[in-house]
């Protein structure tokens, strides 16, 4: 049996959450934010968050414990770069190290991650051994968020007695679910017309693609 995960999301101090199975929304639930829980999409009272995770759980009646965040993209810095081919086998440290430099704190401090989003060979030319070839690269998509923001979220998690998974950022966490989540609500008016319970009720969440913990 496929296990289910609870997408979650936080815009306009409101908590809202979906839970996922099958790649079908099951349930869903939003609660109130106080203002100052969450500051440029960042935790700043953890205790209130856990709170307000153990609120919505409860609220919504999601029967995982198995939690995604999608981290507003304020709390990130991105940046799209064309790495060089030749750091193909060591695109990580390559993407980890370009960020680096306009990060406005230590790298160390911060969790790095990268997609890749083309490989590109029509480059110009370059003199390799007394021949000109193309240079190609690599298009990659860099993001670095500060540890301590996610740390946050996860500490939150763990006193709501959530497992937390994954992350991503907000705005393609939207686009990846928007498509069921209005799938999910055009069945929730036809049921209440039909004077029938809901088959499933949904908000905009988060899905999330990041490496599990």
């Amino acid at each position: 049996m496929a296990r289910s995960l609870v997408g979650v999301t936080v815009h306009d101090n409101v908590l809202r959450g979906m839970e996922i199975a099958r790649d079908q929304p099951r349930r869903w639930g939003e609660v109130p934010l106080d203002a100052g829980v969450i500051d440029q999409g960042a935790v700043v009272d953890v205790a209130a968050f856990a709170g307000a995770l153990e609120a919505l759980w409860k609220s919504a009646g999601f029967s995982s414990k198995r939690m995604a965040l999608a981290i507003e993209a304020e709390a990130a810095t991105i940046r799209r770069v064309s790495l060089p081919g030749s750091v193909a086998e060591d695109i990580a440290e390559a993407a980890a190290y370009d960020i680096a430099e306009v990060l406005a704190y230590p790298a160390a401090e911060a969790v790095i991650d990268h997609a890749v989003l083309n490989a590109v060979s029509d480059q110009p030319l370059v003199e390799t051994d007394g021949l000109l070839v193309e240079a190609p690269s690599i298009e990659t998509l860099v993001v670095a968020v500060r540890r301590e923001t996610i740390e946050g979220f996860t500490r939150a998690a763990k006193i709501a007695g959530l497992r937390w998974v994954r992350a991503e950022l907000t705005p393609a966490a939207n686009v990846s679910l928007l498509p069921r989540i209005r799938s999910a609500r055009r069945s929730e008016r036809w049921s209440r017309s039909a004077s029938r319970p809901p088959r499933c009720r949904c908000t905009m969440v988060a899905g999330c693609s990041s490496p599990e913990s």
